[in-house]
């Protein structure tokens, strides 16, 4: 028995409905089929209710990431008259990058172990302890850490030490890892989980 080509049903989709390669077969509207001519190479299906299928192809839309700037609580940091540049950046609604820089003034202080707040009253779930950097002006830059934890709504910042058996961190100070004056900075990127 040879099978050849299925015939056409009557009421049914012909199949010289289709030109080419990767056509597809849509509805204009209902028990109406049409064909939607193939993209081109890379572009997507999308849904556009002004066009007769309501569908179109188009290019794959290239995601634009806006950085927010927001201003963090201190905890025994005191800005003064230095100058702070904090911003953050969410994608898809839980992973935060948040990038920091502090330079001090001549009435910029800190009183004991530093913290500040993560972005717009976040909570983290999962984190990345990353690299800070304090700089004594002209002097000599220190490598720290910039780290939250998990539930946590604050990131703490400490300076790497190593004169011990195994590396450790201490607890920014007023005169860790240095004798904080004016024009000295503080710079991480902190990348952490939202709740």
């Amino acid at each position: 028995m040879t099978i050849g080509r299925i015939p056409s049903v009557e009421g049914g989709i012909q199949p010289t409905i289709l030109d080419a390669k990767g056509d597809l077969i849509v509805a204009t509207a209902a028990d109406t089929p049409a064909r939607l001519a193939v993209g081109s190479a890379n572009q997507v299906l999308t849904v556009d209710s002004s066009t007769a299928t309501g569908l179109k192809w188009a290019a794959t839309a290239t995601p634009t990431y806006t950085w927010t700037s927001y201003t963090p609580t201190f905890t025994n940091l005191t800005v003064g008259n230095g100058t702070i540049d904090a911003k953050y950046l969410r994608i898809d609604n839980k992973l935060v990058f948040v990038r920091f820089a502090f330079t001090f003034g001549s009435t910029s202080s800190i009183g004991g172990s530093v913290w500040l707040t993560l972005p717009s009253g976040s909570t983290a779930t999962q984190f990345v302890p990353v690299v800070a950097w304090f700089n004594d002006t002209g002097t000599a830059s220190y490598t720290g850490v910039a780290y939250t934890s998990v539930s946590d709504t604050n990131i703490y910042l400490g300076a790497v030490k190593t004169d011990a058996t195994y590396t450790t961190v201490a607890n920014l100070s007023s005169t860790i890892p240095h004798t904080w004056a004016n024009t000295d900075t503080i710079r991480f990127l902190m990348i952490y989980e939202e709740a």
